[in-house]
């Protein structure tokens, strides 16, 4: 089974070194299958051929993120593992990496470190909280947290696209956490949509692969 895996790996890796670089007539369909090293090449291709497109996904992220940000420092009035979320800077790319599609905001209140197999992480204590809102294409810095509760990746004019969130709560506040989280993936639904409206026939035909 590996096996005929890995040879169908090779296959569409050596398919796709022989027509070239998607913009260059690969089917992407194949996308899925090709190496980190390739999806980078071909997302900074991307970015160079459409820098509309990466400035109008980078305003939709913004657009978003700062909304979830905002309506969450409006909770925050009232529960304090909230209060000082509507400070927290919101992490942007450079107008020098004009690249990179970044915008995210990690907000840490009251937390203690606990070790997981894959390393250490904050997690809430009494009033704590950790919440991870993250959207960026693959030249841009991913997550800080690998795990996430909610997550969508997809390519928008062959620039891959990444958007999840992760929230944690202390057991005091766990009452609150389904509204929360209801606010919070109400609001990637929509930006993830009104990214993929921007989407070619291509790019959604290499979804379906995911």
């Amino acid at each position: 089974m590996r096996c005929s895996r890995n040879l169908m790996l090779g296959i569409v890796f050596v398919v796709f070194l022989t027509m070239g670089p998607c913009s260059g007539g690969m089917d992407l369909k194949y996308y899925a299958y090709l190496p980190a090293g390739i999806h980078r090449d071909v997302c900074r291709d991307a970015v160079l051929a459409n820098p509309q497109i990466v400035k109008q996904v980078q305003a939709i992220a913004e657009h978003y993120v700062k909304q979830i940000q905002s309506e969450l420092a409006t909770l925050g009035k009232r529960y304090p593992a909230l209060a000082g979320v509507g400070q927290t800077q919101i992490e942007l790319s450079s107008p020098r990496e004009a690249e990179k599609v970044l915008c995210g905001l990690s907000f840490q209140k009251n937390t203690r470190p606990v070790a997981v197999p894959s390393g250490v992480y904050a997690e809430p204590d009494k009033d704590g909280c950790v919440l991870i809102v993250w959207v960026h294409n693959i030249l841009a810095s991913s997550s800080p947290r690998r795990h996430s509760d909610m997550s969508d990746w997809f390519l928008v004019h062959e620039i891959e696209l990444h958007a999840s969130y992760l929230l944690r709560l202390s057991e005091n506040d766990k009452h609150i956490e389904k509204d929360l989280r209801a606010l919070i993936e109400r609001h990637i639904k929509e930006m993830c949509a009104e990214m993929k409206k921007l989407q070619t026939a291509e790019d959604k035909a290499a979804a379906i692969y995911q």
